[in-house]
């Protein structure tokens, strides 16, 4: 009967192991599927890491040759004697005249920034209260009179 009880136990024992055995087999089938999985993601990753590095030296390259162009469009602008090309030149003569026509005329300094109602001249306001100081009330332009009440400020904006 020992050796039945000895048997019987041994079986039992044997079953559990048999059992371990089973789960372990399955959680290293389960880990190797992890391991693949993980292999291949890395592999992914590093495809991805390969190709943006390929679209960085792309895009890199892309914007040294547009910085090269602008350069030569912007040196282009220029004659081989080393003048200005027409159109600069009719683009500076341009934006002289405007710079002109926003200066005071009185001190050709500060900008204009108020009007004499009177006659719609337009002066910076330094030279318009120095004027008024030394009781000046005429219109440095066309010389019509103005007062204090006449003169209002003007706003340029772009």
């Amino acid at each position: 009967m020992e050796k039945i009880k000895k048997i019987n136990q041994m079986t039992l024992e044997r079953a559990n192991v048999e059992a371990e055995n089973a789960q372990l087999r399955a959680s290293v089938a389960s880990t190797e599927e992890e391991k693949n999985n993980l292999k291949k993601r890395c592999d992914e990753l590093t495809q991805m890491q390969s190709t943006a590095v390929t679209e960085k030296s792309q895009l890199e390259e892309k914007m040294l040759l547009s910085a090269r162009q602008a350069q030569s469009q912007s040196q282009s602008q220029f004659t081989l004697n080393g003048t200005v090309s027409e159109d600069v030149k009719l683009l500076l003569q341009q934006n002289a005249l405007l710079k002109s026509q926003l200066t005071c005329h009185i001190c050709n300094d500060r900008e204009k920034n108020c009007i004499l109602t009177r006659c719609m001249h337009m002066f910076c306001r330094t030279c318009i209260e120095g004027n008024l100081s030394i009781r000046k009330r005429n219109c440095p332009a066309c010389n019509d009179r103005y007062s204090a009440t006449d003169v209002k400020d003007v706003w340029l904006t772009g």
